[in-house]
């Protein structure tokens, strides 16, 4: 069995600090068990939730696991609906060549650009936008119906849309898992492994989340969610970080695939939201798998949080790299600095691999 909450919290070694632990809330967890095989394995039992909520007593949070070898589903806070932020993104991607395939295509070379920009960086304008725009609210809605996202809720706003972490998980499943299962993917499986090439790219900065519980020999492949919010359930009206991380686990020699979705709300930073996806993913590993999280790339990254008021130049100074706000601010989502925002050193701590940033000709708003 995993072990507890707070060991896996102390045992966490964080380049960018550490999080203090905080009061008592009201939790939920579910097992659902498979007609074709028992679920005997209580992932989220209750005194892994209590000490969950006790640790993270001022976040919403939900989770949804769906392990495809036996069909079992797993939830903490089942059926909660938060807002997704750019964790629908992988969504758009799915819709998007959804739609090519409806046109008997490949995706053109806009929509490569634009995914790749999306997917690997979180940019939002302009390649989300560019997406989403052609597949539509309705092409998003027609996507959740087919893959059994019930409680999707699309919006012109992509960001704000709204979700339960089952939902999402559904959706790593139809666009990423080599076979889909029980769930209905319109993907083909060809058209699903150019999407797992184009996830496998994402920036080591942006590879925290649900990919730090995946052991050695496991490819976990994520896309995350991470943005600030003062009108969004439950806390309108509050200055909060909506911190989410969706994808699925391969096993590298079976394809074994586990699809594991976390949502987070009312965080005063976004490394308070990640901390709780990082302790749910690293105990799925350890109860599902029985192995702790091998190395990954986020393990090197070089990141800061953003003070009220402060400036990219000061981001960059206190990251020892001059004048390159620029390139931190092209990794990070080509936004901010916002408060309470993790901002990271394009090229990891150790330097094992170069900065993925664009000729700065690329470059749109950035400075």
């Amino acid at each position: 069995m995993g072990r507890s909450v707070r060991r896996v919290l102390l045992s966490v070694g964080v380049l960018f600090g550490t999080v203090a632990l905080i009061g008592c809330s009201n939790a939920s967890s579910t097992t659902s068990v498979s007609t074709s095989e028992p679920c005997h394995i209580d992932v989220f039992d209750e005194s892994f939730v209590a000490e969950l909520d006790d640790e993270f007593a001022d976040l919403a949070v939900t989770a949804a696991v769906h392990d495809l070898r036996s069909g079992c589903w797993y939830h903490v806070h089942e059926g909660m609906v938060l807002t997704t932020a750019s964790a629908i993104k992988l969504q758009v991607l799915g819709a998007v060549a959804d739609r090519a395939e409806r046109l008997g295509r490949e995706l053109d070379a806009v929509e490569v650009d634009s995914a790749d920009r999306m997917i690997h960086f979180s940019h939002n304008s302009p390649p989300t936008g560019v997406l989403y725009d052609r597949v539509g609210v309705s092409g998003m809605t027609a996507f959740s119906a087919a893959v059994g996202a019930e409680s999707t809720r699309h919006s012109s706003i992509y960001g704000v849309t709204s979700a339960t972490a089952e939902d999402l998980s559904r959706v790593a499943v139809a666009v990423l898992a080599p076979n889909s299962g029980s769930i209905t993917s319109p993907l083909e499986p060809e058209t699903r492994a150019d999407l797992r090439a184009i996830v496998a790219g994402v920036h080591h900065t942006q590879q925290w989340g649900i990919g730090e519980g995946a052991p050695d020999g496991w490819t976990a492949l994520n896309k995350n969610g991470f943005f600030p919010c003062t009108s969004c359930a439950p806390f309108s009206g509050t200055y909060t970080w909506r911190v989410a991380s969706t994808g699925v686990w391969i096993d590298d020699d079976t394809q074994d695939t586990l699809a594991l979705t976390v949502l987070t709300d009312g965080a005063q930073t976004q490394q308070r939201g990640m901390e709780a996806i990082r302790i749910i993913a690293r105990h799925v590993g350890e109860t599902l798998l029985d192995a702790g999280p091998g190395d990954r790339p986020f393990d090197h990254a070089r990141c800061v949080a953003a003070e009220s008021g402060e400036s990219g130049a000061s981001i960059a100074r206190r990251l020892g790299l001059g004048d390159r706000w620029s390139d931190i601010r092209w990794v990070s989502g080509n936004e901010g600095p916002m408060r309470g925002q993790l901002l990271c050193a394009p090229e990891p701590a150790d330097n094992v691999e170069p900065c993925l940033c664009p000729d700065a000709a690329w470059r749109r708003n950035v400075d």
